[in-house]
């Protein structure tokens, strides 16, 4: 499939490539922070980030709070 053909068939869903891949990102952050061993630098590297400053304003942009107070709520339950 060409990439103007997903792009137009995605549209007709609503959908972007890019919008899909931000909520993929979001979602692997959340499991990511849920492991208490994985350090927050470690989570910005396996989502593709080269700073932890740039997943963390990422981060603040898809849940309204940063990473690390994002991880205290999960744990809390």
């Amino acid at each position: 499939m060409s990439a103007r053909t997903l792009q137009r068939r995605l549209g007709e869903e609503g959908l972007s490539f890019r919008g899909l891949v931000k909520e993929q990102r979001a979602d692997a952050a959340t499991r990511m922070l849920r492991e208490r061993r994985r350090s927050l630098k470690s989570i910005a590297h396996s989502l593709g980030y080269a700073e932890l400053s740039a997943f963390s304003r990422a981060h603040r942009a898809w849940t309204g709070q940063p990473p690390r107070a994002a991880r205290i709520a999960l744990q809390r339950g």
